[in-house]
């Protein structure tokens, strides 16, 4: 998993907290942060097409990871239209200091588990470099109720590994690193999210074929909770589907993440 100096500059770019630069938006120009579209004209079948083409080209594309330049201006053209979409008048309003300051009907939430399906963040996409081992998935856990988003990296030792036969009982390992962030908003920009370094977390699932339950390292210091990490603003927020740019220009797109969807992939397999 690498460790030392190389580890922070990894592990904490992660998810919401993707970092890099970008050279501003290019065709279609975003709506204000916040603005939704409340027209009729919007046409639920145009709608669906959108939305499946943006997630079948994130596919296509391994997430990013395999993006060519077409495939990332396609991407980021694609995420402009559904942006313009976004149904959630306050996306970042689970984060308020005072939750009953969104006010209104109730809308969408950040809280809960996504898993990311496409990044343009060079520090994400170059992760899975490791010769032992690769990622198995990353995403997120936003934690209204405790202020808190954790960024995480699945690892698992790479195939050509748990394909030999005498490490068969590397098939299941998985090891869990998340970067806990703490995460504010404020009414006054409602898709905004400030976030703040919390601390590291290490939690081993399965170990040589072994699994490990209730075994976790965690890593705080006394400035925990007040190392400014920058801010992200959320495009598009509905209860499957959740859009983000990082303060430095970098998308992400993510959703819900469907434990029992997994568990029945996994079965198949």
């Amino acid at each position: 998993l690498g460790g030392g100096r190389s580890l922070s500059p990894v592990v904490l770019r992660a998810g919401c907290g993707l970092q890099g630069r970008v050279n501003g938006l290019r065709g279609l120009a975003l709506p204000p942060l916040g603005a939704t579209i409340d027209s009729p004209a919007i046409e639920e079948g145009e709608w669906s097409s959108v939305r499946s083409e943006l997630l079948a080209r994130a596919k296509a594309c391994k997430g990013g990871f395999e993006a060519s330049r077409e495939d990332r201006k396609a991407m980021e053209d694609l995420i402009q239209r559904v942006a313009v979409w976004n149904p959630t008048r306050q996306p970042a309003a689970a984060y308020y200091a005072e939750p009953a300051a969104a006010g209104g009907p109730e809308e969408a939430s950040l809280s809960g588990e996504w898993t990311l399906a496409y990044t343009d963040a060079p520090d994400i996409i170059s992760l899975d470099q490791n010769p032992l081992s690769e990622v198995a998935r990353i995403g997120q856990v936003c934690d209204s109720s405790a202020g808190t988003i954790a960024n995480v990296i699945e690892w698992r030792p790479r195939s050509w590994l748990r394909g030999q036969p005498a490490a068969s009982f590397l098939e299941k390992d998985l090891v869990e690193q998340r970067v806990v962030l703490r995460a504010q908003a404020d009414p006054a920009q409602p898709s905004r999210v400030d976030l703040f370094v919390e601390g590291l977390d290490l939690i081993p699932r399965t170990v040589l074929g072994n699994p490990l339950v209730g075994r976790q390292l965690q890593l705080r210091g006394p400035l925990s909770g007040r190392i400014p990490f920058g801010s992200f603003d959320v495009l598009y927020l509905d209860e499957a589907l959740r859009i983000t740019r990082t303060y430095q220009g970098y998308y992400a797109v993510n959703v819900k993440r469907d434990r029992d969807a997994e568990e029945t992939q996994g079965e198949m397999k």
